[in-house]
């Protein structure tokens, strides 16, 4: 195991619908498992959600990143005890919770991990997220740089978080986004995040798709190794 996702909740800092102290407390122990469970395992990096503050503020990415900084440190510092990095995720706007979401821009991303200060905080790119949001991943890619550290790969058409294969029912572009993980010196795991795909595939055709999202991936990294 190399990578693994944190509990995760946007509700935390949601004015009008923050949990209450009981269920806070409980996250806090799963967050503690997760993290704990994952150096055991000898996974490199731990996925987080990024907390959207509209209790603090209305609309402010300083109140965000203080938010942010103050919540996760004491979980970095956990996961440096056990050898592992926490990689936080690009988000995406995906209802009407609220009216915009903390870290859909890689500038806030980017912005974010630097204010920690650690090499053990990275980015995880979830490449759905980013084509819900984004018009040309690879020039947010290149802005990160260095900082990328794990990824989700999903497809979807932009309109909603569908979580599939690449080329099943998406439009990503994935044949300038390969080149430009090699050229970013990207060398992690290439992760599907792809239930979306195979929750609808019925049993008697599941073994034909496994080898499916296994070509179709074989066929990314020949991408990625021919650039």
């Amino acid at each position: 195991f190399t990578q693994s996702h944190a509990p995760f909740n946007k509700k935390i800092f949601l004015w009008g619908k923050q949990p209450d102290e009981e269920y806070m407390a409980k996250f806090d122990m799963l967050m503690r498992r997760a993290i704990i469970a994952s150096g055991r395992l000898g996974v490199k990096w731990v996925t987080v959600h990024p907390l959207t503050d509209t209790v603090h503020a209305e609309y402010d990415v300083d109140v965000d990143r203080a938010t942010n900084l103050e919540f996760y440190k004491p979980y970095v510092e956990l996961a440096k005890k056990h050898n592992v990095g926490i990689a936080i995720e690009n988000m995406a706007k995906s209802d009407n919770a609220i009216r915009r979401v903390y870290c859909a821009s890689p500038e806030e991303l980017a912005d974010l991990i630097d204010a920690f200060g650690d090499p053990s905080v990275g980015a995880c790119w979830d490449f759905g997220h980013a084509k819900m949001m984004l018009a040309d991943q690879p020039r947010q890619l290149r802005m990160l740089g260095n900082r990328l550290k794990s990824t989700h790969v999903q497809d979807n058409n932009g309109k909603s978080d569908a979580h599939l294969i690449p080329f099943v029912g998406g439009n990503i572009a994935w044949e300038s986004i390969m080149p430009c993980l090699k050229e970013i010196g990207y060398d992690g795991d290439f992760t599907y995040e792809v239930h979306g795909f195979y929750s609808k595939i019925p049993d008697d055709l599941r073994i034909e798709a496994g080898k499916l999202g296994f070509k179709v991936g074989s066929y990314l990294m020949e991408l990625y190794n021919k650039a």
